[in-house]
């Protein structure tokens, strides 16, 4: 599963909507129910709207609220642009990924 969040859709408190973290477990739950074994892949779009100095700040929060949501489940992140090489290092992993499926 690729799941995409959007960096810029923060709620005033700096933390993702709950409504997104919601759907987002939603899905992992469905996923686990009928694929246990699929890889999840994670992706936090538009970093390049974040502020350089902001970034790993953003992409730290994210990743919080992500594991405080799905508890254990294991995933892969990538903070991503669409004017950089960041979305084929994740088109990589994913053939990474289906390969080990295999």
């Amino acid at each position: 599963m690729i799941f995409a969040f959007e960096v810029t859709k923060m709620d005033p408190t700096r933390r993702p909507p709950d409504v997104t973290m919601q759907y987002y477990a939603r899905c992992v739950e469905a996923l686990h129910r009928h694929s246990p074994n699929a890889p999840i892949i994670v992706l936090i779009q538009k970093m390049d709207l974040v502020q350089a100095e902001k970034r790993q700040s953003e992409f730290k929060a994210w990743m919080d609220a992500i594991k405080e949501c799905v508890f254990d489940t294991p995933f892969i992140a990538f903070g991503t642009s669409i004017y950089e090489d960041t979305l084929y290092r994740v088109s990589e992993a994913r053939q990474f990924l289906t390969i080990l499926s295999l």
